[in-house]
């Protein structure tokens, strides 16, 4: 899998990437193939805006990283 494509993905209506280390582009990157492998590009897409959006929201649900938002407890069943 390429994760290039998720990270812009990812930055997509955001305007900066916050990829601060290869782990949280693994992270994100099998999180989002985890949760919509089936849906095709576009779905595995949407997995990583979800993250990324989540992150920047900074709320209850929002992780310290981007592989902390990600295998944070109870929001994505790949984890769980």
């Amino acid at each position: 899998m390429n994760a290039g494509w998720l990270i812009a993905a990812a930055a997509v209506g955001i305007g900066v990437i916050y990829m601060r280390r290869q782990y949280d582009i693994d992270v994100l990157a099998r999180t989002a193939w985890g949760e919509a492998r089936g849906d095709g590009r576009a779905g595995m897409e949407a997995v990583a805006a979800v993250i990324m959006n989540r992150y920047r929201a900074q709320r209850w649900y929002s992780g310290a990283t981007i592989a902390g938002t990600a295998m944070k407890r109870h929001q994505f069943t790949v984890w769980n």
